[in-house]
Protein backbone atom coordinates (compact mmCIF):
# COMPACT_ATOMS: atom_id res chain seq x y z
CA UNK A 1 0.00 0.00 0.00
CA UNK A 2 1.26 3.36 -1.38
CA UNK A 3 1.58 5.90 1.53
CA UNK A 4 2.76 9.90 2.21
CA UNK A 5 3.85 11.35 5.05
CA UNK A 6 1.60 14.49 6.71
CA UNK A 7 4.49 17.50 6.42
CA UNK A 8 4.11 19.04 9.86
CA UNK A 9 6.61 21.92 8.77
CA UNK A 10 7.23 24.12 5.68
CA UNK A 11 9.89 21.38 4.52
CA UNK A 12 8.02 21.01 1.13
CA UNK A 13 5.19 22.77 -0.91
CA UNK A 14 2.34 21.88 -0.40
CA UNK A 15 -1.11 22.49 -3.07
CA UNK A 16 -4.57 21.47 -2.14
CA UNK A 17 -7.09 21.69 -4.90
CA UNK A 18 -10.96 20.73 -4.52
CA UNK A 19 -12.87 19.63 -7.50
CA UNK A 20 -16.74 20.23 -8.00
CA UNK A 21 -17.89 18.44 -10.73
CA UNK A 22 -19.76 20.11 -13.08
CA UNK A 23 -23.81 19.31 -13.89
CA UNK A 24 -22.76 17.02 -16.73
CA UNK A 25 -20.31 15.17 -14.82
CA UNK A 26 -19.86 12.42 -12.13
CA UNK A 27 -17.31 12.24 -8.86
CA UNK A 28 -16.27 9.35 -10.11
CA UNK A 29 -14.79 10.65 -13.92
CA UNK A 30 -13.06 13.70 -11.31
CA UNK A 31 -11.34 10.63 -9.39
CA UNK A 32 -10.53 8.78 -12.26
CA UNK A 33 -9.31 12.01 -14.20
CA UNK A 34 -7.12 12.83 -10.41
CA UNK A 35 -5.54 9.42 -10.60
CA UNK A 36 -4.48 10.06 -14.51
CA UNK A 37 -3.55 13.38 -13.89
CA UNK A 38 -1.14 12.17 -10.47
CA UNK A 39 0.24 9.64 -13.01
CA UNK A 40 1.15 12.48 -15.35
CA UNK A 41 3.04 14.51 -12.94
CA UNK A 42 4.65 11.71 -10.90
CA UNK A 43 7.31 11.98 -13.79
CA UNK A 44 8.26 15.59 -12.79
CA UNK A 45 11.67 16.10 -11.04
CA UNK A 46 10.11 18.23 -8.09
CA UNK A 47 6.77 16.42 -7.51
CA UNK A 48 6.83 14.64 -4.34
CA UNK A 49 3.76 12.83 -3.62
CA UNK A 50 0.03 13.37 -3.77
CA UNK A 51 -3.07 11.78 -2.53
CA UNK A 52 -6.44 11.77 -3.98
CA UNK A 53 -9.62 12.22 -1.73
CA UNK A 54 -13.38 11.79 -2.36
CA UNK A 55 -16.24 14.10 0.11
CA UNK A 56 -18.15 11.71 2.41
CA UNK A 57 -21.14 13.04 0.80
CA UNK A 58 -20.05 12.46 -2.63
CA UNK A 59 -19.92 15.88 -4.05
CA UNK A 60 -16.35 17.12 -4.27
CA UNK A 61 -12.80 15.53 -5.11
CA UNK A 62 -9.55 17.01 -3.64
CA UNK A 63 -6.13 16.35 -3.95
CA UNK A 64 -3.34 17.00 -1.54
CA UNK A 65 0.08 17.16 -2.94
CA UNK A 66 4.02 17.86 -1.57
CA UNK A 67 5.92 19.42 -4.47
CA UNK A 68 9.86 20.08 -3.12
CA UNK A 69 10.04 23.67 -1.68
CA UNK A 70 11.88 25.81 -4.31
CA UNK A 71 9.89 24.23 -7.62
CA UNK A 72 8.46 26.99 -10.10
CA UNK A 73 5.43 24.87 -9.94
CA UNK A 74 4.08 27.08 -12.92
CA UNK A 75 6.23 26.61 -15.17
CA UNK A 76 6.26 22.96 -14.11
CA UNK A 77 1.86 22.82 -15.15
CA UNK A 78 2.92 23.94 -17.88
CA UNK A 79 4.70 21.59 -19.87
CA UNK A 80 3.48 20.41 -23.24
CA UNK A 81 2.62 16.41 -21.79
CA UNK A 82 0.34 17.98 -18.74
CA UNK A 83 -1.50 19.86 -21.55
CA UNK A 84 -4.24 17.12 -22.26
CA UNK A 85 -4.94 16.61 -18.32
CA UNK A 86 -5.31 20.18 -17.41
CA UNK A 87 -7.67 20.41 -19.90
CA UNK A 88 -9.90 17.62 -19.23
CA UNK A 89 -9.69 18.33 -15.67
CA UNK A 90 -11.30 21.60 -16.30
CA UNK A 91 -13.52 20.48 -18.59
CA UNK A 92 -14.79 17.72 -15.79
CA UNK A 93 -15.13 20.62 -12.80
CA UNK A 94 -14.74 23.74 -11.16
CA UNK A 95 -11.23 23.90 -9.50
CA UNK A 96 -10.06 25.58 -6.67
CA UNK A 97 -6.29 25.26 -6.63
CA UNK A 98 -4.30 26.66 -3.75
CA UNK A 99 -0.80 26.97 -3.56
CA UNK A 100 0.53 26.76 0.07
CA UNK A 101 2.99 26.37 2.71
CA UNK A 102 2.41 24.90 5.78
CA UNK A 103 2.97 27.12 8.79
CA UNK A 104 2.19 24.99 11.85
CA UNK A 105 1.31 21.10 12.55
CA UNK A 106 0.76 18.50 15.66
CA UNK A 107 0.18 15.27 15.93
CA UNK A 108 -0.22 12.79 18.46
CA UNK A 109 2.84 11.09 18.10
CA UNK A 110 6.27 11.71 17.84
CA UNK A 111 6.24 10.19 14.62
CA UNK A 112 5.32 11.94 11.05
CA UNK A 113 1.44 11.24 10.51
CA UNK A 114 1.19 8.84 7.59
CA UNK A 115 -2.09 8.99 4.94
CA UNK A 116 -3.29 5.70 3.76
CA UNK A 117 -6.03 4.65 1.41
CA UNK A 118 -9.42 4.99 3.43
CA UNK A 119 -8.02 7.74 6.04
CA UNK A 120 -10.41 9.93 6.98
CA UNK A 121 -9.59 14.02 6.07
CA UNK A 122 -11.26 17.31 7.01
CA UNK A 123 -10.24 19.84 5.18
CA UNK A 124 -11.05 23.52 6.41
CA UNK A 125 -10.74 26.23 3.80
CA UNK A 126 -10.75 29.92 5.24
CA UNK A 127 -11.01 32.73 2.82
CA UNK A 128 -9.82 36.30 3.98
CA UNK A 129 -8.75 39.48 2.76
CA UNK A 130 -4.52 39.76 2.48
CA UNK A 131 -4.72 42.12 5.51
CA UNK A 132 -6.65 39.89 7.51
CA UNK A 133 -4.46 36.35 7.06
CA UNK A 134 -2.21 36.82 9.66
CA UNK A 135 -4.59 37.45 12.38
CA UNK A 136 -6.36 34.37 10.89
CA UNK A 137 -3.77 32.57 11.29
CA UNK A 138 -3.01 32.93 14.46
CA UNK A 139 -6.83 32.34 15.89
CA UNK A 140 -6.54 29.10 13.91
CA UNK A 141 -3.20 27.66 15.22
CA UNK A 142 -4.21 28.31 18.88
CA UNK A 143 -7.88 26.65 18.22
CA UNK A 144 -5.96 23.64 16.84
CA UNK A 145 -3.39 23.37 19.12
CA UNK A 146 -6.11 22.91 21.44
CA UNK A 147 -8.17 20.13 19.19
CA UNK A 148 -4.94 17.94 19.07
CA UNK A 149 -4.33 18.14 22.72
CA UNK A 150 -8.06 17.82 23.90
CA UNK A 151 -9.83 15.58 21.04
CA UNK A 152 -9.76 12.11 21.34
CA UNK A 153 -9.89 10.28 17.73
CA UNK A 154 -7.89 13.45 15.67
CA UNK A 155 -4.59 12.17 14.56
CA UNK A 156 -2.68 15.31 13.16
CA UNK A 157 -3.30 18.40 12.04
CA UNK A 158 -1.40 21.01 10.14
CA UNK A 159 -2.19 24.93 9.03
CA UNK A 160 -1.41 26.09 5.78
CA UNK A 161 -1.39 29.46 4.41
CA UNK A 162 -1.91 30.14 0.67
CA UNK A 163 0.98 32.01 -0.80
CA UNK A 164 -1.24 34.81 -2.19
CA UNK A 165 -2.45 36.18 1.08
CA UNK A 166 -6.03 34.95 0.31
CA UNK A 167 -6.81 31.97 2.00
CA UNK A 168 -5.87 29.55 5.39
CA UNK A 169 -6.41 26.59 5.82
CA UNK A 170 -6.55 23.45 7.84
CA UNK A 171 -6.09 19.76 7.46
CA UNK A 172 -7.08 17.47 9.95
CA UNK A 173 -6.61 13.42 10.07
CA UNK A 174 -8.97 11.36 11.96
CA UNK A 175 -9.09 7.99 13.27
CA UNK A 176 -12.98 7.51 12.33
CA UNK A 177 -15.62 9.35 10.21
CA UNK A 178 -17.96 9.31 13.20
CA UNK A 179 -15.55 10.89 15.62
CA UNK A 180 -14.56 13.37 13.06
CA UNK A 181 -18.23 14.39 12.31
CA UNK A 182 -19.45 14.68 15.88
CA UNK A 183 -16.49 17.07 16.66
CA UNK A 184 -17.86 19.15 13.57
CA UNK A 185 -21.68 19.50 14.90
CA UNK A 186 -20.38 19.79 18.42
CA UNK A 187 -20.81 23.70 20.06
CA UNK A 188 -17.07 23.42 20.40
CA UNK A 189 -16.99 24.12 16.98
CA UNK A 190 -19.89 26.63 16.65
CA UNK A 191 -17.93 28.36 19.36
CA UNK A 192 -14.66 28.49 17.18
CA UNK A 193 -16.33 29.87 14.37
CA UNK A 194 -17.87 32.31 15.96
CA UNK A 195 -14.43 33.59 16.54
CA UNK A 196 -13.45 34.12 12.88
CA UNK A 197 -16.68 36.62 12.12
CA UNK A 198 -15.27 39.69 11.00
CA UNK A 199 -11.92 37.95 9.67
CA UNK A 200 -13.61 35.83 7.01
CA UNK A 201 -15.51 36.68 3.53
CA UNK A 202 -15.71 33.13 2.76
CA UNK A 203 -15.43 29.10 4.29
CA UNK A 204 -15.60 25.99 2.93
CA UNK A 205 -15.28 22.32 5.58
CA UNK A 206 -15.79 19.22 4.78
CA UNK A 207 -14.42 15.68 5.46
CA UNK A 208 -13.07 13.57 2.69
CA UNK A 209 -11.89 9.82 2.58
CA UNK A 210 -8.16 9.27 0.58
CA UNK A 211 -9.08 6.57 -2.23
CA UNK A 212 -5.37 6.77 -3.26
CA UNK A 213 -1.84 7.85 -2.66
CA UNK A 214 0.43 8.50 -5.60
Amino acid sequence: METMNMSLDNAVRTVIAIYKPKEQHTVEEVVNASLRHSDAVKSLDDFIVAAVVKSLDNSYVGSYAHWRKDTDLAANLQIPELAPMLTEMNTLADIDAIDSEVISGESESEEPPVLAKGDILHIAIFTTEPENQEKLVALCQDFLKAQVQDVKGLKACTMHRSLDGKKVLSIGQWKDAATAIGVATSSKWEEANKLLDGLIIDSDSKLYEVVYVK
